[in-house]
């Protein structure tokens, strides 16, 4: 097999006609897709009911052979009757995760404060023991490449906070299993509920919530994975305070492994999304992990926490002259919208109160309370930080911009943590419309609905995406 460049896929565009697709599994039409770029064949005879001869050994997998054995019932599954040719194996995994690694110096400096090679090499072999895992990964590989990288990141990382704390090697054989296991339920997952709406559709969201019970039945249903791996991979997506999926369970009720999958999936996000474009690193993440702690398993924050603070931090920001003015407007703008957020939420939990039984309902009022926990140990939303901003555009402290820039980053995610309450609330009208306390929850997702926002400013949208900020980086060295 080709060796995957670690941010450089090619995402194939779906050929199916929607009534074909309609019909046919999102695994099979991943598989489908694939068959584009690698040959995927029959890996045995393909016979009838009537033990006639429909395919043989070797026939590359196309719509009409997916179709024929959705028709006649095939008594193995789609996975187990077919071959991917270049399929991952240990060696060129190896190699997909060391070039991963290498491709970013923050990665590279972490990774070479300690020789972990042996221990990786020997969780990829017993990853690679299980061949139906390896199957599923390659074609993660190509068709979600950047769930894909994800995974990547937390098997590295994962191992890596592992062994600072001396797990034994069996430990770190199943924690690497997870990690690179934990998202590929994803494929079952329509791919259109990535490419259209990103997941913003709330029926849409709400099935891929499912991919952890995905991942986590794949596993099930192979011999010699460990009961832990496998709880890890249903939790990965579940909080310390109850306000995550599939089941809304607390700390004391968690495994560990998911946990920290949770953590590093949120890391790696928000790393790349926010910090790698603008040249920022891994130890500069760490005041949005202490930020975000109250949603997190504390140990190994902290642990995170460590290891950040040993890797090269910076000094430089990205906020050029001209993005000054519409980067404050934006803030202040955030910080109306979320204490707007706060004052609505609070207001409704007055109503309400907390001794009803809706578990739902707790949950939604779990989020806001932690919105409102995060966002009070920011502590940059009150008059006095607001007039500050003001003093920094007037005097033009450019001395200030690296804070500014940093302040930005934090409103911003707490909006981003506001919007996926959002999006709970209306998945909760949607399942419990018809509740006792459905009218006052409509009430509120309207007052929510009423706070104004303001778009950002056309060249601070470039800014926010990434565009602008590799000249003015270079510009500043």
């Amino acid at each position: 097999m080709r060796v995957l460049g670690p941010l450089h896929y090619a995402i194939i565009e779906s050929t199916l006609s929607n009534k074909a697709s309609s019909a046919i599994s999102p695994y099979a039409r991943h598989l489908l897709l694939l068959s584009q770029e690698q040959t995927v064949t029959l890996r045995e005879d393909i016979t009838s009911r009537s033990y006639q001869v429909l395919f043989k050994r070797g026939t590359p997998l196309d719509e009409q052979v997916v179709k024929t054995l959705n028709r006649e019932t095939a008594l193995k599954p789609l996975e187990q009757l077919i071959t991917i040719e270049d399929e991952l194996n240990a060696d060129v995994l190896y190699q997909v995760l060391d070039q991963f690694i290498n491709c970013d110096p923050c990665f590279t400096e972490l990774y070479q404060q300690r020789d972990l090679s042996n221990k990786f090499k020997q969780c990829i072999e017993t990853f690679c023991e299980f061949e139906l895992l390896r199957q599923k990964l390659t074609v993660l590989a190509v068709r979600i490449p950047e769930v894909f990288d994800q995974s990547l990141f937390c098997a590295w990382l994962a191992i890596t906070i592992l062994s600072s704390e001396n797990y034994p090697q069996n430990s770190l054989n199943s924690m690497f299993i997870a990690a690179l296991s934990h998202d590929l339920g994803l494929l079952n997952i329509p791919p259109e509920y990535f490419q259209e709406d990103k997941g913003q559709n709330p029926q849409h969201w709400q099935e891929i919530q499912q991919h952890t019970t995905h991942s986590a039945e794949l596993l099930k249903g192979i011999a010699g994975v460990d009961a832990d791996c496998i709880r890890a991979v249903m939790e990965h997506h579940e909080t310390i305070d109850g306000t995550g999926y599939p089941k809304g369970k607390i700390k004391n009720q968690l495994n560990e492994y998911g946990q920290m999958l949770h953590i590093l999936d949120n890391i790696y996000v928000t790393y790349r999304k926010h910090f790698k474009v603008r040249g920022r690193t891994l130890h500069d993440l760490v005041p949005i992990i202490q930020m975000t702690t109250f949603s997190m398993s504390d140990r190994f924050s902290k642990i995170l926490i460590a290891l950040f603070n040993k890797t090269s931090t910076t000094e430089h920001h990205c906020i050029a002259d001209k993005l000054v003015s519409p980067a404050i407007k934006l803030i202040k703008s955030n910080a109306r919208e979320i204490q707007s957020f706060i004052d609505i939420t609070e207001k409704f939990v007055r109503r309400i109160g907390s001794e009803h039984k809706d578990i739902k309902l707790l949950i939604l009022q779990k989020m806001s309370a932690l919105i409102k926990t995060i966002t009070a140990n920011c502590g940059i939303i009150n008059d006095a930080y607001l007039r500050w901003l003001d003093q920094v555009e007037e005097e033009q402290l450019d001395s200030a911009y690296r804070e500014l820039e940093d302040v930005l980053l934090m409103t911003q995610e707490i909006q981003s943590h506001i919007t996926n309450y959002k999006k709970h609330l209306v998945i909760y009208l949607t399942k419990h419309g018809q509740s006792t306390n459905a009218p006052e929850v409509t009430e509120m997702k309207l007052a929510l609905e009423a706070i104004s926002h303001e778009e950002p400013e056309i060249e601070l949208q470039s800014y926010l995406k990434g565009d602008e900020l590799s000249l003015h980086f270079i510009a500043q060295i």
